[in-house]
């Protein structure tokens, strides 16, 4: 609530003013800062702690200037419009990409000229934030790519030179770029809103990432014998290169958590899991460095356990990189 806002304006609740001047540290020119230490770069912050995050409006013409933060939620909008007693009437909701709830809707006093002052905060999801519904071409990219991607699994699945199909397709190359064809082509035809598909996104593109990385620096050199080197461009270099961009281009923000890197990395895990119990079977194996024949068990344990570190790492850089894009689409302070 605004008990504390006397605190951060030195007025009384429902009279908090926010700064563009800097009154106290500034970390960054976009601050809107209240008269308290910016406590992140890009944030109004209360003097209370951060609890909520959404985006702001503000009369100096500013919209979306980085997290807004508040204490807690505030009444609705049809409980705050139109108070008497001098309070300002929330003047406009511009959300920042996507639909925002208005249950959070902060009314708060007009101040001098030489100030930009809150009228609205809006929060929506506080978990993630993404820049809103892909743009035309990049949904038409991604089902033409998704198309590439069905050609080339097809071709590959086809012409097997007497590969045992249950072998090809205990690939990881093969099983990380159907997830990839699957999401280019919901995102390109549906391209749904909310945090789940965006986790989704990410973790496709964690894989598609290993999947190139993998093969550029561990099977690249390889004697394969492939007779179709354009499918093996496709599958190990353009479709990692395409998720990549496609998360960079329209990316989420969906904050680094452990929860969410090891949840990201169940399915490399337990690929590993499946093709280590399946080579017992069947007495072989996709990759040689998942083969403890050739290797011995401690060997190969001991390089597991370093691809399993490098992939935590992709999968903090891949959430990293997600929250950094969003920050740079976000319109500057004008």
């Amino acid at each position: 609530m605004f008990e504390t806002a006397d605190r951060s304006a030195g007025g009384s609740a429902g009279e908090t003013e926010v700064r563009t001047a800097f009154d106290a540290e500034a970390r960054s020119a976009g601050d809107v800062a209240f008269e308290t230490e910016v406590r992140s770069a890009e944030d109004a912050v209360l003097e209370t702690e951060v609890q909520s995050a959404g985006y702001t409006t503000v009369e100096a013409g500013v919209r979306s200037v980085g997290d807004a933060a508040v204490d807690g939620m505030y009444p609705a909008a049809a409980g705050v419009v139109g108070l008497g007693g001098g309070d300002a009437e929330v003047i406009e909701v511009w959300p920042a990409g996507g639909a925002v709830t208005t249950s959070a809707v902060v009314p708060v006093r007009s101040g001098p000229a030489d100030t930009a002052v809150l009228d609205v905060v809006v929060c929506d999801d506080r978990g993630m934030s993404a820049v809103g519904p892909a743009p035309g071409w990049v949904r038409l990219l991604r089902v033409g790519f998704a198309v590439l991607g069905v050609v080339a699994l097809a071709w590959s699945g086809t012409h097997l030179a007497g590969q045992p199909q249950a072998d090809h397709y205990s690939y990881f190359t093969v099983q990380s770029n159907i997830l990839a064809v699957l999401v280019l082509l919901v995102g390109g035809l549906f391209d749904p809103p909310g945090q789940i598909w965006q986790r989704v996104r990410g973790a496709v593109t964690l894989y598609l990432i290993i999947t190139g990385i993998v093969y550029a620096v561990l099977l690249e050199h390889l004697e394969t014998g492939d007779r179709y080197p354009w499918v093996n461009d496709v599958l190990h270099r353009t479709m990692p290169i395409v998720l990549l961009l496609d998360w960079v281009v329209v990316p989420a923000a969906l904050g680094l958590t452990t929860r969410l890197v090891a949840m990201w990395l169940l399915y490399p895990v337990g690929y590993g899991a499946y093709s280590l119990l399946r080579g017992l079977v069947v007495d072989w194996y996709p990759y040689p460095f998942l083969n403890p024949v050739h290797q011995g068990y401690l060997s190969m344990s001991l390089g597991l356990i370093v691809l399993l570190g490098v992939f935590s790492l992709l999968a903090v850089a891949v959430v990293a990189l997600g929250d950094l894009a969003v920050r740079l689409h976000r319109p500057a302070p004008r």
